[in-house]
């Protein structure tokens, strides 16, 4: 399936967060599971991405390639998630 690249504690237990093989970001959440959004989110999620993001505080200039959707320092989410500290997830749900 992939590799667990974080793990989460919830207010139900701890949650582990995946990157996929298929490049889909995973939680064990039942949110997660249930989300009938696409892309599936649930807030594991988006407090990983934006504790991630957080860590970048230097702006870039946006690509000059015409029709260019990137924008900042990480162009996919597994730039993003290879960036991220793993031992800073190793704490309680919003802290």
């Amino acid at each position: 399936m992939g590799e667990v690249i974080a793990q989460v504690e919830g207010s139900k237990g701890m949650y582990d967060i995946t990157m996929g093989n298929d490049g889909v970001v995973y939680c064990s959440c039942w949110a997660w599971k249930m989300s009938k959004e696409r892309p599936k989110v649930c807030k594991h999620l988006t407090q990983f991405f934006a504790k991630a993001a957080s860590k970048s505080t230097t702006p870039t200039p946006a690509p000059a390639v015409t029709g260019a959707s990137t924008t900042g320092k990480y162009g996919t989410a597994k730039e993003l998630i290879d960036a991220v500290d793993p031992s800073m997830w190793n704490e309680k749900e919003g802290a």
